[in-house]
């Protein structure tokens, strides 16, 4: 696998919830020296609310629709290991 990052794919790792994706998504974005993107971290981040308070204040739905907007947002980028949501399928 190539050292530059704008030559590398994405890996996106999916799953149910408490499977264990961010914690493989760490393992192999140090493995394999790419840059670790873990999308309902970055929904708390931006909202500075944790998803449990997200869904019991907005809602599943309005959750949801941050998850595909982060989504959306990262998309076009590369060498990333993406850990999505339980439910981002």
């Amino acid at each position: 696998m190539s050292d530059n990052p704008s030559k590398k794919k994405n890996i996106v790792l999916i799953g149910m919830p408490c499977s264990g994706k961010s914690s493989v998504a760490k393992i192999i974005a140090e493995t394999t020296n790419m840059k670790l993107t873990d999308i309902d971290n970055i929904i708390e981040i931006k909202l500075n609310m944790s998803i449990s308070e997200i869904f019991s204040t907005y809602g599943e739905k309005f959750f949801r629709e941050r998850e595909e907007e982060v989504i959306k947002g990262i998309s076009n980028q590369t060498g990333l290991v993406v850990a999505t949501g339980g439910g981002a399928v």
